[in-house]
């Protein structure tokens, strides 16, 4: 017998055939997947996306009558290949959860029984019909590889909504932070403003906001989270990585896997330079992320450059005010 939650726990509970679109929720994403089949302690779906094993994720079923069920589960069991996919073992739900995963195992179960019931009149009818059976079960299977086409399609377009909300939400909170950055005059502010953004929109755990020192033609640390000012050495353009960013106003984005985060001060996950009028006036650099992002996408990249644009704006916006102030 195949195992299909775990590697020493064999499959107990009878599965139900059971295809329906299903959003999926993890710690970092969502997405549409499509059930494949359900039992009281599970289900699999097919996917691109596949979840990390083990990890924990949210399922949401939208009924016919307009009503979503929610039920949690663990990835225990993952497929490859063109009908891949991933097995999830279900948090056991009480309650109004225990119900309606119930429901959804009449559904299956009553789907199941219609399909076996119009498989046995097929089977029971008179032999003069061969023919014209033949030619409806090749009109079915036609049907069900179009049915089948669309659920991709659909799952597709799905999936590109919700990275479009993602990317909508994204640039909206970027733009109340924008909105915050040009509205003070202090450089102190400017720079608070900048470290919530870091920290609440792009979500870094550890990293580094540093200036230019017009006294030593470097660049060093202004503020910050997970570092002190001891530990981040002043930044020399064309000097190593971060100072041949800062010298050619150059953005850098680690390759692959950023799950774990970076240690090394000269090797950050993300370096970007705050540029105004061709000169860099700062640098942010990400060595950590509070949300597990396996890599960097388009939308990141996107929001990390417009983020570096307001910010660079908003300080030259203040060192103005300051020199202003100084003169008056």
């Amino acid at each position: 017998m195949k195992l299909l939650l775990g590697t020493t726990k064999a499959r107990t509970a009878v599965r139900k055939r059971f295809s329906a679109p299903i959003q999926v929720r993890t710690n970092e994403k969502q997405f549409i997947a499509t059930a494949h089949n359900l039992s009281r302690t599970g289900i699999f779906l097919h996917s691109s996306i596949i979840p990390p094993k083990e990890s924990t994720i949210e399922l949401n079923v939208r009924l016919a009558n307009e009503r979503d069920i929610v039920l949690l589960g663990k990835v225990k069991r993952i497929q490859n290949g063109p009908d891949g996919g991933f097995g999830v073992h279900f948090i056991y739900p009480g309650g109004a959860g225990k119900k309606d995963l119930e429901f959804l195992l009449d559904e299956a179960n009553q789907a199941q029984q219609d399909e076996a019931m119009a498989t046995e009149a097929t089977a029971s009818a008179p032999s003069s019909d061969t023919e014209e059976i033949r030619q409806l079960r090749a009109e079915n299977e036609s049907l069900r590889r179009r049915i089948e086409e669309l659920e991709r399609e659909n799952q597709d377009f799905a999936n590109r909504i919700v990275t479009s909300e993602e990317m909508n939400n994204n640039m909206t909170n970027l733009y109340i932070a924008a909105s915050r950055l040009h509205s003070v005059l202090k450089r102190s502010q400017v720079v608070e403003i900048i470290n919530e953004v870091v920290i609440n929109l792009i979500g870094a755990e550890k990293f580094v906001l540093a200036l230019h020192d017009k006294q030593s033609q470097s660049y060093a640390f202004e503020a910050g989270e997970g570092l002190s000012p001891e530990e981040f050495p002043p930044v020399c353009p064309g000097s190593g990585l971060l100072g041949r960013i800062v010298a050619n106003g150059e953005h850098f984005f680690q390759q692959g896997p950023v799950t774990e985060g970076s240690d090394d001060l000269q090797q950050p996950l993300a370096a970007i330079p705050l540029t105004y009028q061709n000169t860099c006036i700062g640098l942010l650099a990400i060595y950590r992320l509070f949300t597990q992002k396996e890599k960097f996408a388009e939308v990141d990249f996107q929001l990390f450059r417009m983020m570096a644009e307001h910010a660079a704006i908003a300080l030259c916006s203040s060192s103005r005010c300051l020199r202003s102030a100084s003169l008056a």
